[in-house]
């Protein structure tokens, strides 16, 4: 699937948002422990339907609907707007 700024791809434990590129590689370093990245097991995605999505999302996020797919994303695309915005209302 296709992915772009904006647009919501996991769900993170704390409150806050937590912005990531998920098409960037894992950088692998030379110190690691054995057998950590083998064991790494990602959890299957979870389909929401159209009524689960719009009680699940928060006020500064959209549901993104199209013929083939039910997507979550921000209501402002951009890190930098999102970014600006914050600062905006809590100055």
């Amino acid at each position: 699937m296709e992915c772009y700024e904006g647009m919501i791809v996991g769900e993170h434990c704390l409150d806050r948002d937590l912005v990531v590129n998920i098409q960037k590689v894992k950088a692998f370093t030379n110190i690691r422990a054995p057998g950590r990245d083998r064991n790494l097991e990602i959890a299957p995605s979870t389909k929401l339907s159209l009524e689960d999505s719009i009680e699940y999302i928060n006020p500064d996020e959209l549901v993104e609907v199209t013929p083939k797919h039910i997507r979550l994303r921000k209501r402002l695309m951009s890190e930098y707007e999102r970014r600006c915005v914050r600062r905006q209302t809590t100055s």
